[in-house]
């Protein structure tokens, strides 16, 4: 081009690469936020439909800090403590027996009927946490 500006940049390559090792934890950091407020939103309608004979299995619902290990970030979600060996007997063993308005699989049916919007929840919830939304 002929008498156009030639702009140069010189990178400093340690600078460079901590500040995409920064933004790249922070990325991590918050999709862990919006996963684990959709393992809450998914723990609240789980405690709707769960069998809650003396609430001790509603009250031992959980979902646990995201943890970020490399490149993966996961939520755990789910029942336990006390409960845990009652939590999967009442989820996987007896489809029977339950008082109106609960039922079995009571943790799975709920993840997956939010399976088709997680990506887009999960997404949407990253951006505004970026944009500095809560």
């Amino acid at each position: 081009m002929d008498n156009g500006i030639n702009l140069v940049v010189k990178i400093d390559s340690v600078v460079a690469t901590r500040t995409l090792v920064n933004a790249a934890m922070n990325v991590k950091m918050v999709l862990g936020q919006a996963l684990y407020a959709e393992g809450q939103f998914i723990i609240a309608a789980s405690t709707r439909i769960a069998p809650w004979d003396k609430r001790i299995l509603i009250g031992s619902a959980r979902v646990l800090a995201p943890v970020v290990s490399g490149t993966i970030v996961s939520v755990t979600l789910g029942y336990g403590g006390a409960a845990s060996k009652y939590a999967e007997v009442q989820h996987d063993k007896y489809p029977h027996k339950r008082k109106p308005g609960r039922q079995w699989h009571y943790l799975i049916d709920p993840v997956r009927q939010r399976e088709a919007l997680m990506k887009t929840t999960i997404s949407n919830r990253m951006s505004q946490l970026l944009q500095g939304g809560r």
